[in-house]
């Protein structure tokens, strides 16, 4: 199952007894016969309107058809897929003829003539002859009903064979899957409660007819209706077993007092009061007695590396150890020069695949990934530096025992804002930063090329440098500019000498050169991949243009774009689409084009792509939720719709908890 509905507790199946019952259902997660409740129809075919006359019939629309089978049906073997026909009289004497492609043996097997059928299908006409092509057989028991499409198993079960094992399973099964529903959130409201808030079906009273109105609707629309009250209900699950899971999560361990304003007055500038609050708050959850979980996040230039830095010396302080863990050796260097220059008294040891200081005995250590192959010891803190480019099982590795966890990004991956708009980790955003800057972002279409390279070139003139960066390093199949192999002599073409590639192929000592050429001028235009995402700061960087954006991810986006203007000023950020876009995709880029904050950008693509798995400990990181649906993702929407309803719930039985113990 998707997630986890308990089959131990209240069941009357033993495994055995289940097995057989589910047959080939096993192999899509099902293990009690209960479950197939959860297992609902991707579609209703409607059978209701059944007519056995030529009224009303068109080309092109949808009709159920009664029909006396005329004659035995002809197979014809031509050229290409062999083909069956048979025709049906209806009553008022027309005649339709039915058309099936491919092997229609089984089909033909049951047109016996005379026999009085019931097909739906699209009709057609052909040199005035009604026709059919590839029609639904309707089965007398659901003439006048709607059926349910359960889609099927492939090679393993087909979807009729499916259809019936449901409809055998829920009939004998139904009681206990409403018993199962109603347990699930048990304690928290009643069953009248949940139904109204999960917005069932007019005439719904339990959840034993919402499943049946989710398999067996009176209508289409009614079938629907019960599916999306289905969905909300999944949703609600899904945020309490996310409640659960991490109220289990919580371990205790050694308090520390943390004392971070010393710390905070040995930088060389005066940390601005955005900066202040969100080390005070750091402090405050970092120095209570159980292991707890933060996330930072903040725009490119509002003191990010200070806060956490800070924080860090205010652990080591408190006789603890800290870990930065960052995605590539560039920043971690950069870290390490930032926390030796502040932070004289403090050991710091670098651990990057290159270098491999000592570091158990450090009282700082700073590294890439390489960290979780070497002896570095145990942390009180581990703090995750550009959170969105570590796996969620790399993030857990160091953080493991008693170690307090800060996550730290300027765009959360989703499932962080899913916990942090539960409330299930502390949360701080940094707004402001020490320098003012305002970025353009404007999104091109290919035919406005010209007008970009203009732009560029502007940008050039003024003494302002550039980042191009491409999806790929060489391109698959051609294509202007979809690469850095098929664009690098345009762009040196035209800026001669002033053009320097930055790529994941690129040798370390030339990565550096052609990054010091960049900063001191001696070259103006960068080409390059998501190497630049992060870690690489540039003096004077005017302009950023993304090659096919619709490639990169709205997190990914927003760090090319926090590239620009970091010592303050005008920057502009542009993307250019070298093909045409799908509404989802402008939808997704138009996000970028609103708005410049970062925190703004998550919410967006926790809406957008769902907040993956939100149980503690869980590893897909974006996505829809799973559900106790089986096959089936949440719709984010509904998160956020069950949310407060969730949420209000909680909050009762909180207030009922401390009234009892009081009384």
């Amino acid at each position: 199952m998707n997630a986890s509905v308990s089959p131990s507790a209240a069941t009357s199946t033993s495994p055995p007894q289940a097995a057989e019952a589910l047959g080939r259902l096993v192999e899509v997660g099902l293990t009690e016969p209960w479950h197939v409740a959860f297992l609902l129809p991707e579609s209703f075919a409607d059978f209701r309107n059944v007519q056995d006359d030529a009224f009303g019939f068109d080309v092109g629309i949808s009709v159920v058809l009664e029909g006396q089978v005329r004659r035995t049906p002809e197979s014809h073997f031509g050229s290409g897929s062999p083909r069956t026909t048979v025709p049906i009289a209806l009553a008022d004497g027309t005649v339709v003829t039915l058309t099936w492609f491919g092997d229609a043996r089984e089909v033909a097997a049951t047109l016996t003539p005379g026999r009085l059928v019931a097909v739906q299908g699209q009709l057609s006409q052909f040199n005035g002859h009604w026709q059919i092509s590839g029609p639904t057989l309707v089965e007398r028991r659901w003439r006048d009903r709607c059926r349910p499409n359960y889609g099927g198993l492939g090679k393993r079960m087909r979807s009729d064979t499916l259809r019936d094992r449901v409809v055998s399973l829920l009939r004998d099964h139904l009681p206990d899957a409403e018993h199962r529903c109603g347990s699930l959130l048990q304690g928290l409201a009643t069953v009248p409660e949940m139904l109204a808030a999960i917005r069932v079906p007019a005439g719904v009273d339990g959840f034993a007819r919402l499943i049946v109105r989710a398999h067996f609707p009176h209508d289409p629309i009614t079938g629907r209706l019960a599916i999306e009250a289905m969905e909300r209900f999944a949703a609600l699950v899904t945020l309490k077993q996310l409640v659960d899971s991490h109220e289990r999560e919580a371990r205790p361990r050694r308090a520390m007092a943390l004392a971070p304003d010393a710390r905070l007055t040995q930088w060389k500038f005066t940390p601005s009061p955005s900066q202040r609050a969100a080390v005070a708050k750091l402090a405050a959850v970092f120095s209570r007695g159980t292991v707890s979980t933060a996330f930072l996040s903040g725009d490119t230039g509002t003191g990010k590396s200070l806060t956490y830095l800070t924080i860090a010396a205010a652990v080591i302080d408190q006789r603890g150890r800290v870990a930065v863990l960052v995605p590539n050796e560039v920043l971690a260097r950069q870290v390490v020069d930032v926390a030796g220059s502040v932070f004289t008294d403090l050991s710091v040891a670098l651990v990057t695949g290159e270098a491999n200081a000592p570091a158990r005995d450090a009282a700082l250590v700073v590294g890439t990934t390489a960290m979780l192959n070497r002896d570095v010891g145990v942390f009180d803190l581990v703090i995750c530096d550009e959170q969105q480019k570590l796996g969620a099982a790399q993030r857990r590795q160091l953080a493991s025992g008693e170690a307090h966890q800060l996550e730290v990004t300027a765009t959360a991956i989703p499932r962080t804002m899913a916990l942090a708009k539960f409330g299930l980790i502390d949360t701080v955003h940094l707004r402001e930063g020490h320098t003012r800057k305002r970025i353009s972002t404007k999104l091109w279409e290919k035919d406005a090329m010209r007008g970009l390279f203009q732009g560029v070139r502007e940008t050039i003139d003024r003494g302002g440098r550039v980042l191009v960066v491409y999806p790929a390093i060489s391109s698959k199949g051609g294509g202007e500019l979809r690469s850095i192999e098929a664009a690098r002599d345009k762009w040196e073409q035209a800026f001669p000498g002033q053009v320097r590639v930055l790529t994941g192929r690129t040798k370390g000592t030339l990565v550096a050169s052609h990054i010091s050429d960049l900063r001191d001028g001696t070259a103006r235009i960068g080409i390059c991949t998501s190497v630049i995402e992060v870690g690489i700061d540039i003096p004077d960087m005017r302009r950023v243009v993304v090659v096919h954006p619709e490639r990169f991810g709205l997190t990914t986006l927003h760090q090319f774009r926090g590239r620009l203007a970091r010592e303050g000023g005008v920057g502009n950020f542009d993307m250019l689409l070298m093909k045409p876009a799908s509404d989802d995709v402008r939808e997704r880029l138009g996000v970028m084009v609103r708005t410049n904050d970062g925190y703004e950008l998550a919410e967006a693509d926790l809406r957008l792509r769902g907040p993956g798995e939100m149980k503690a400990g869980g590893k897909k990181q974006s996505g829809g939720a799973l559900s106790i649906l089986f096959g089936r993702e949440i719709n984010p929407d509904y998160i956020e719709e069950m949310e407060p309803v969730l949420r209000s719930w909680l909050q009762r039985r909180t207030a009922s908890t401390r009234k009892d113990d009081s009384a």
